[in-house]
């Protein structure tokens, strides 16, 4: 099965009685033309147009329903070649996480650049918008002499040579320098950014 140009991919939450499962609304509802990513008792994973979602909307059966690329195809204003790259390399690292599941949900046009700091010494530097599951809880990290704070799990990634690094690994590797990090760290957000690992 194709990919869908202009489909989406989302989440499907079912309410069932006992009888039932995610297969039977499949064979009712679904497109057979449909790439079905994941699906279990009560959930799917797939993609689907604008109108099948509306569709889906209207069934009494849809609990709920998560669109996991609201935002695809977004840049963030990194040179467009460059977040193409972004996104097939960070899909084959993802998928290379997860071996026993190669049909993966996740694809090149379901991760947007969210964030773009810049390019510090010939490094990319953002936030991912990917749609996995985010954990919200302040978070320290203490960095070539500076505390840096993000509010949730999601990372800052460095991208070098098709390679994602952590902030700190990317530091810690030697392919940026302090004074990338305080650029960048100052731009995090109102508490983002601490000298000194003071806070």
């Amino acid at each position: 099965m194709e990919k869908l140009d202009d489909g989406y991919v989302i989440e499907i939450d079912l309410q069932l009685d006992g009888t039932e499962k995610s297969d039977v609304f499949i064979n009712d509802f679904v497109n057979p033309e449909r790439m079905i990513y994941y699906s279990s008792s009560s959930t799917i994973i797939m993609e689907a147009t604008k109108a099948e979602i509306m569709s889906f909307l209207g069934n009494k059966r849809v609990k709920t329903i998560y669109s996991h690329n609201c935002f695809m195809f977004e840049d963030g204003g990194m040179d467009p070649a460059v977040a193409d790259m972004v996104r097939n390399d960070y899909t084959a690292y993802y998928n290379s996480l997860i071996p026993d599941y190669p049909n993966s949900w996740l694809k090149p046009h379901n991760i947007g650049i969210y964030i773009y700091f810049g390019s510090y010494s010939g490094c990319e530097v953002f936030y991912l918008l990917t749609g996995m599951t985010v954990n919200w809880g302040e978070r320290y990290v203490d960095i070539a002499g500076y505390t840096l704070y993000f509010g949730s799990s999601q990372e800052v990634y460095v991208y070098n040579n098709s390679e994602f690094y952590t902030v700190k690994e990317a530091y810690d590797e030697g392919l940026i320098e302090k004074s990338d990090v305080y650029d960048f760290g100052i731009k995090l957000n109102g508490k983002g950014f601490f000298e000194n690992n003071k806070r």
